[in-house]
């Protein structure tokens, strides 16, 4: 199933691992969900920090999250180990939900801190003299090229 996984959305990931290291990545996230399906006090927590680890580790391409909600559907419900838990399908439907909002999350996370390192790039670099305020109104920062101008 992890050989599905990878195949479906390597494609269209950025993950810095060899073939065989995601499918070895993709099982250990795998397990992880049966576990989480077999306890006894049913917890979707772990799917939530297996879609952050998936953002994290670069399975963010375009098709991605649906491919993996697609196999992971699939996967989880036909596992043989699996067939015993009560109310399976609705189990799993919860996993992936909570799967999809930590994958959401984590890429929102990561979208802001991208966000943030252009500005200070940007901000850092300016040839033209700008400052960034407090609400107070006095300057929390000046570029390199305002502060020349002062001298």
């Amino acid at each position: 199933m992890a050989c599905a996984w990878s195949d479906a959305v390597s494609s269209s990931a950025e993950v810095p691992l060899p073939g065989e290291r995601i499918e070895e990545y993709l099982l250990d996230q795998l397990d992880r969900l049966s576990d989480a399906l077999e306890q006894a006090l049913f917890c979707p927590e772990p799917a939530t920090e297996v879609g952050a680890k998936l953002v994290a580790q670069g399975f963010t391409g375009e098709q991605c999250l649906g491919r993996t909600v697609e196999i992971l559907g699939h996967a989880l419900l036909e596992r043989p180990e699996l067939r015993t838990v009560d109310g399976l399908v609705s189990k799993v439907v919860s996993l992936l939900g909570a799967l999809t909002s930590g994958y959401v999350a984590a890429l929102g996370r990561r979208a802001l801190a991208d966000r943030g390192d252009w500005f200070r790039e940007v901000f850092d670099t300016a040839p033209v003299g700008m400052e960034l305020r407090r609400l107070d109104g006095t300057v929390a920062e000046a570029t390199g090229a305002l502060i020349e101008l002062r001298h």
